[in-house]
């Protein structure tokens, strides 16, 4: 990369437009017998990626060459363009080596004619599946006819290639990429044993009087039928079905542990162990709202209605599947594993448009990680969002009066909420449309359309870099592939040649730790420092209600080096919330040191004390105040103990005594944005407060308690740091509220009170109301006076803390129980 700016190269590439005389029936075509099996070879040198374009096209010499020496010595023409000389549109495909420079060269060799649909790697790099588009067949007729194949497996290291199964076409549903937004998968997958799936349509070859014609299954039975999954066993090549022509597959997701899910125009299914015939319904609605997906072991994900439910296959029930939910509050519209080992979803909220953005669902948290515009549109690129390496990553659509609109790639720090558009400042240069982007091995792929000069560009964020903060020279290199003139071609479908193994990070197993939110009555999470054996921990795990001697059966849900731990939802809450565990209870998780992580060594390698793998909490009580430190605090913002009150009025009593002239106290907390609130400055010879400010239940603004004063709107979002200063000028009284949302917005509200008041003693509390539609808890911490500790929030002293009531002396605090 160079360090001034981005490295651009000057390939230029023609293409012309003109229709082809080519055209043809897709279910029927003739072709002549001029190809052999043997002129079929496919050409990977150099390459980092394989794209399939939108058209077909023809590599020839690069009239721009001559005098530049930067041009690179090939450029395309479109196959629908006849008018360059030399071309012949018989002889073109649409299938690319993309190698680190961003150049193109055709993967098929021998000029043979092929189109074809998308590829897929395998898991170690080794392979790679291609498959013809079906629904071009005439592109690709003379190609099938000499092999009699449509899915194409090639060896990455010498270009050698098979046939993955003879007379199958591998088809992909119109609708896949709105059915399946995680960018893992592809309509070709592979399973943990190297088996491999499609969705399969069988076709045959027919000679006629010298000439060769592709028949599908259509022209076969002579009646339309539908594609079936299809599985061909890795070690003996045998080809089974694992669903019926009768119904329409529009998707389906293959688990490293062998267990398939798909929806057809009937629901969601799912079949334990593929290589069995037991087929578990999940969902008897078809409605692709219900996004699914699965983790890094064997669990189904789906969505149903505002609930998340996880299915995988049964220890005890031999065919069959154990299944438990939790309540997510909202129509999660897709579900985006981070590199992190968390789940994260998507929330369009159009009546409340700031509770909308990405959302942490495993560990479960109420507020939003990262605000994100509406990408509900977003399907075509496979996956609207990415995350790596505290780093979320979206294309967003910008607009500029004199040039129109383009796509920028937003990048989003989760930790500190700054969000920075890579391409957005230079439409001169960089007007993007993307067409596709891939994450892999800490590089983020894309390629676009770049609208300023008419030309194919493809580019990699290097999200180390990013994430260390390095200028954008350092992490963005973008370069030109292609120059277009009056035809636009454009990339269909990337896939990076790289293989993607878990990476340990070396020595003995460890649990790093254990996340028990006292709220979160659904899940915990365990992180671990190494990718774990997901069975022999789920073998060696135990969770105890301390309080009862119940032993829990929890359902492991394993992303990354993550175990997520789901309680069974056996009851629900007031608000009909799903809950696993029980109000005010003792709960012990334990591991014991015989797990084993991925490599066979035992956790007691590592940890061979029982303690350092005991993890003890408390569920928060029903109603009343409770103190918890940051491993029991979903909301991230503890950094060492807070107090929480859940379902009534939590008061805090900053100060209490006279103030002398030119004095100010400063107060600062860290607080919950509850949906109620009062701030209020109380004098002896007063009856009511004359100074404050307040926030109802269903508003967005904070109200002077002045009357005189003009209301200001402040859009809090989540938790917030308030900073409260109290002065004295003369008689007149200030107070001062500064509030800080969790995404960096910061407003200040000033009051004054009359100068002529005589004010006495004073009185300044806060005060956080539950209110049950919105929130059931609110949450304290970090109170200080001018830096200094109000009241030291430590667990051995929770019994000292000081509590209010109508003779007590502030500072304090007190809870009140509706």
């Amino acid at each position: 990369m160079q360090n001034n700016h981005l490295k651009q190269s000057l390939l230029a590439v023609s293409l012309a437009t003109l229709l082809s005389a080519c055209g043809g029936d897709d279910s029927s075509s003739s072709v002549n017998n001029a190809v052999s099996p043997t002129d079929v070879k496919f050409n990977l040198s150099n390459a980092i990626a394989v794209v399939t374009t939108t058209k077909n096209a023809q590599t020839y010499a690069n009239p721009l060459k001559e005098g530049n020496p930067d041009a690179p010595a090939i450029a395309l023409q479109s196959a629908e363009n006849t008018g360059y000389a030399g071309y012949n549109s018989s002889n073109s495909s649409n299938l690319f080596a993309m190698d680190e420079k961003g150049q193109l060269s055709p993967v098929l060799a021998n000029n043979l004619k092929g189109k074809f649909s998308y590829s897929v790697v395998s898991p170690d790099g080794k392979y790679i599946y291609i498959a013809v588009e079906h629904d071009s067949l005439w592109e690709s007729n003379d190609l099938i006819a000499a092999t009699e194949c449509a899915i194409f497996k090639v060896n990455t290291a010498n270009n050698s290639h098979s046939c993955l199964a003879e007379g199958y076409f591998a088809e992909k549903p119109y609708n896949w990429n709105e059915e399946i937004n995680d960018g893992r998968f592809k309509p070709i997958q592979i399973d943990g044993d190297g088996n491999v799936y499609f969705i399969g349509k069988k076709f045959k070859v027919v000679d006629e009087d010298g000439y060769k014609s592709i028949q599908d299954l259509d022209d076969i039975n002579g009646s339309s039928t539908q594609g079936v999954i299809t599985r061909v066993d890795s070690k003996t090549g045998q080809i089974r079905q694992l669903s019926v022509d009768s119904k329409s597959i529009q998707s389906f997701i293959v688990t490293k542990s062998n267990t398939l899910v798909y929806r057809d125009n009937s629901g969601l299914n799912m079949l334990p162990d593929s290589t069995k015939n037991s087929t578990i319904p999940l969902l008897d609605s078809n409605t692709w709202l219900n996004t699914y997906s699965v983790d890094d072991s064997n669990t189904v994900i789906y969505q149903d209605s505002n609930s998340l439910s996880f299915a995988k296959p049964s220890k005890e029930a031999a065919g069959g599947i154990d299944r438990t939910k939790i309540t997510v509050g909202y129509n999660a519209s897709s579900l985006i594993m981070g590199d992190n080992g968390h789940l994260y979803s998507l929330k369009l909220d159009p009546i409340s448009p700031e509770n909308s953005g990405l959302y942490s669902i495993l560990p479960q948290s109420d507020l939003p990680v990262v605000r994100t515009p509406d990408l509900s549109s977003s399907w075509r690129w496979s996956t609207p969002l990415q995350i790596a390496k505290g780093r979320a990553f979206y294309v967003a659509t910008g607009n500029h009066n004199n040039y129109g609109n383009y796509d920028t790639i937003n990048v989003a720090n989760l930790t500190n909420k700054e969000t920075i558009a890579l391409f957005g400042g230079e439409p001169t240069k960089y007007r993007l449309s993307i067409e596709n982007w891939k994450y892999k091995g800490d590089t983020l792929y894309f390629t676009a359309f770049n609208q300023a000069d008419s030309t194919m560009v493809s580019g990699t964020i290097d999200v180390n870099a990013l994430s260390q903060g390095k200028p954008e020279s350092d992490f963005l290199d973008i370069n030109t592939t292609a120059s277009v003139s009056n035809d636009a071609i454009s990339i269909a479908d990337m896939e990076i040649i790289r293989p993607q193994r878990p990476v340990n990070s070396g020595g003995n197993p460890k649990v790093v730790k254990v996340s028990t939110p006292v709220s979160n009555f659904s899940s915990s999470t365990i992180e671990f420092n190494k990718w774990m054996d997901p069975q022999s921990v789920e073998n060696h795990i135990s969770v105890t209600n301390t309080d009862t001697g119940e032993q829990l059966k929890p359902m492991l849900v394993w992303l990354n080096r993550m175990a997520h731990v789901i309680y069974p939802a056996l009851n629900q809450d007031n608000n009909g919330e799903l809950q696993g565990l029980d109000f005010a209870s003792h709960y012990r998780l334990f591991i014991d040191g015989n797990a084993q992580d991925s490599d066979g060594f035992k956790l007691v390698s590592g940890q061979p004390d029982d303690k350092d793998r005991t993890f003890n909490w408390q569920t928060r009580p029903e109603q009343g105040p409770m103190l918890v430190n940051a491993d029991h605090d979903e909301s991230t913002l503890t950094t060492g103990n807070a107090v929480k009150a859940f379902d009534g009025k939590l008061t805090i009593h900053l100060f209490d005594g006279t103030l002398t002239d030119g004095e100010t106290k400063t107060f600062s907390l860290l607080s919950s944005t509850a949906p109620r609130f009062d701030l209020d400055v109380s004098a002896t010879n007063f009856y009511s407060p004359f100074l404050g400010f307040y926030k109802e239940a269903d508003e967005t603004s904070i109200y002077h308690k002045d009357s005189q004063a003009d209301n200001e709107k402040f859009d809090a979002q989540g938790v917030s740091k308030m900073t409260i200063k109290l002065a004295r000028d003369g008689k007149q009284y200030s107070l001062n509220l500064t509030v800080e949302d969790t995404y960096g917005s910061k407003k200040t509200y000033t009051g004054v009170s009359n100068a002529e008041l005589g004010v006495r003693n004073l009185t300044l509390v806060y005060s956080v109301k539950h209110d049950s539609y919105r929130s059931n808890e609110v949450i304290i911490d970090d109170i200080r006076n001018e830096g200094e500790v109000i009241d030291e929030l430590d667990f051995d002293k929770w019994n000292q803390l000081p509590r209010i009531d109508d003779n007590a002396q502030a500072p304090g605090l007190s809870f009140y129980q509706y």
